[in-house]
């Protein structure tokens, strides 16, 4: 029987979290310190998977609500819609809330200036972040709640 290990201590410091005093700096990094981390079983478990070429799909989501606050046609639930989104699918269907894997677009007024409101221009940019770099078997999820229209 396997000795029982301590589970990874993790701490953050400034933009930079550490397992067990190891600062990974991508999804590789990741995997090595969860690695180190798990038993002798599933350490074969994980080398087989390498070898077999199995890979975990990366889920990415693009998120827009936009209430059009201070307008003649404002709307009054797409915020809310936005949240209830989110939450499903973090909750229901194992996204994560990160933003490297989650945008979340609204136009409260924290995020006017930011990359988050929901201008032309940043809707395009997440487009493209939704769209670029992707491989088979990965999930995208895109959500639109505002008006919609028309134009040539």
């Amino acid at each position: 029987m396997e000795p029982r290990t301590q589970p990874p201590q993790i701490s953050q410091h400034s933009q930079t979290y550490e397992v067990n005093n190891i600062k990974p700096t991508d999804s590789i990094s990741w995997l090595l310190v969860f690695f180190i981390s798990v038993g002798k079983r599933v350490q074969s478990l994980l080398l087989l998977a390498c070898r077999l070429g199995i890979t975990m799909a990366r889920k990415k989501a693009l998120i827009i609500g936009i209430n059009y606050f201070g307008t003649e046609h404002q709307l009054n639930g797409c915020i809310n819609d936005a949240n209830n989104v989110r939450e499903f699918l973090v909750n229901e269907r194992g996204f994560s809330a990160s933003t490297h894997d989650m945008v979340f677009m609204t136009d409260a007024p924290e995020n006017q200036g930011t990359p988050f409101y929901p201008t032309g221009a940043n809707m395009m940019a997440a487009f493209q972040w939704l769209t670029s770099y992707n491989k088979p078997g990965d999930v995208l999820w895109l959500s639109y709640s505002g008006h919609g229209g028309n134009f040539n």
